[in-house]
């Protein structure tokens, strides 16, 4: 669907290149056209049951504390896009070594498919693009004291508790914005 103005405020929207995609982006407020429906993934990258995050320099999120990861382009397999984020944002190689929870999101404007892998690193030195500002590996102690949305504090618990097999498991009490959860 084509955008002209903004859902939002009603601003005109201008074209913008997000991670070299012209995407249609309201300068007045929040908004981004993504997709009508989405799909991001992320990675849990642990040390010593540490997660390693980063902190958010733009919207979404700007601000948080996250573990890597964004949208998978249309050409990507869920895989490897986790693993194009994690070298776009941070320079080091990784792969993707199991889905840790997948979850979804269904709202009015977008339908988000959220796929989180445990990953494990190659190589490389870390290297932050303008996404953001700093990274560190973090226990779940420590998120606590920290700008970190509940969303991503779950996918690290998921990630450290390694449970067996995939089933469906629903984390209604967490009340996080409509998202139901699938977790390993």
């Amino acid at each position: 669907m084509q955008y002209n103005f903004c859902p939002k405020c009603g601003h005109p929207l201008e074209q913008v290149t997000i991670d070299n995609v012209q995407r249609d982006v309201c300068p007045q407020g929040d908004y981004t056209h993504w997709n009508d429906c989405t799909i991001s993934t992320g990675g849990v990258l642990l040390k010593d049951d540490r997660a390693l995050l980063v902190r958010r320099t733009q919207n979404p999120g700007k601000g948080n504390w996250i573990n890597p990861g964004g949208f998978v382009e249309q050409t990507d397999h869920l895989d490897e896009a986790v693993a194009r984020e994690f070298a776009e944002e941070l320079g080091i190689q990784v792969r993707a070594n199991q889905v840790v929870m997948v979850g979804d999101q269904p709202r009015e404007n977008a339908h988000n498919v959220y796929v989180t892998f445990q990953v494990e690193y190659l190589s490389g030195k870390i290297r932050l693009n303008s996404e953001n500002d700093a990274y560190g590996f973090y226990s779940l102690a420590e998120m606590d004291t920290m700008q970190v949305p509940d969303f991503t504090k779950e996918v690290v618990k998921a990630t450290l508790s390694s449970q067996v097999e995939l089933q469906r498991n629903p984390l209604d009490e967490l009340h996080l914005s409509g998202y139901r959860f699938f977790n390993r």
